[in-house]
């Protein structure tokens, strides 16, 4: 794992030697190997201090709590993994066909990093937990659909009422939500992809018009018709 340099300064307060963020990425490395196996609530700072071959009073004079550990280790490996602009499209695709590409490929990641994302939803929506790594997340969610919405707004898709902003916050709650749900195992990781764009496009729609919004309700209404959702 490649440290941001956000989180580099953070952590150590003052600009890091090469040394500091090479065993910073090798104690974040080594919680996310731990998470993957065991899970969050299984692990332990002493489990991680071992792992990355550091003393466990290093963690807790770095890091505070367990809980801030794993949620920069999470937040930095889903900022890597998903919560870049999805660009490689073909130019003549819509924004909500990007959207919905986008969605399948988060639902992809989801489940096959499926340790990790129960940790980082579980840190998202923890009463007292780190809203800076939160707000974090949420942004790095964002950032991986403004470009439709951005597009949206330029082709004025968008009512009057709504900016850019405001769908990607709704957006990015509906996505959030639906994930939450999954990590409680209210429905079977199949239906992870079409929960999550039978959600998101009932948002567009709701914010959208024009073509986008008859392209968003038509894309909805075959995925209702075909759904075997409860």
């Amino acid at each position: 794992m490649k440290l941001s340099a956000e989180s580099a300064v953070g952590v150590a307060k003052t600009r890091p030697t090469e040394w500091q963020v090479a065993r910073m990425e090798r104690i974040l490395e080594s919680t996310l190997d731990l998470i993957g196996a065991r899970g969050a609530d299984q692990v332990t700072m002493r489990d991680i201090a071992v792992a990355s071959k550091v003393a466990e009073a290093t963690l807790y004079n770095r890091f505070g709590t367990k809980d801030s550990l794993i949620a920069l280790a999470v937040i930095e490996d889903f900022e890597s993994r998903v919560g870049t602009p999805i660009s490689a499209q073909s130019p003549s695709e819509t924004p909500v066909q990007k959207i919905i590409q986008g969605l399948a490929a988060q639902s992809n990641e989801v489940l096959r990093v499926r340790g990790f994302s129960r940790a980082m939803i579980g840190l998202y929506f923890k009463p007292d937990g780190d809203r800076e790594m939160a707000d974090r997340l949420l942004a790095a969610v964002q950032a991986t659909y403004r470009p439709m919405i951005d597009e949206m707004k330029k082709r004025r898709c968008l009512r009057d009422w709504v900016s850019p902003t405001l769908l990607l916050e709704e957006m990015s709650d509906r996505i959030l939500a639906v994930i939450a749900r999954w990590a409680q195992n209210a429905f079977a990781d199949g239906e992870l992809t079409n929960r999550l764009i039978l959600s998101v496009l009932s948002t567009v729609i709701a914010m959208s018009r024009g073509q986008q919004a008859i392209e968003a309700e038509g894309i909805l209404a075959a995925l209702v018709a075909d759904s075997t959702l409860g």
